[in-house]
């Protein structure tokens, strides 16, 4: 009986099945670190967007302690004088 000829295609050097598997988990791997710099941005985006506030807020509250204050409203002063002697006499200047 002949010997059946032999297959000589060449043969891949990994599994093909193991290949995907790799691939999946170098996938995960890359979307998650994207998901991380996602959020670290969201992050960094949320922090400044806080900091304004807090600026404004500091800002609106000078602004309120300055119309508070009366600064540059004129202002009169009045001096009142009196004098007290023996005797009983007082006199008041205005």
């Amino acid at each position: 009986m002949p010997t059946p000829p032999r297959d000589l295609t060449p043969q891949p050097l990994i599994d093909p099945l193991a290949q995907r598997i790799a691939a999946t988990g170098v996938g995960a791997g890359a979307a998650g670190w994207g998901g991380g710099q996602l959020l670290m941005g969201a992050s960094q985006l949320i922090s400044a967007l806080a900091g304004v506030g807090s600026a404004a807020f500091a800002i609106a509250l000078l602004l309120l302690a300055a119309k508070v204050s009366g600064a540059g409203q004129s202002r009169k002063t009045v001096n009142i004088t009196n004098n007290n002697r023996w005797g009983g006499r007082s006199s008041t200047r205005v």
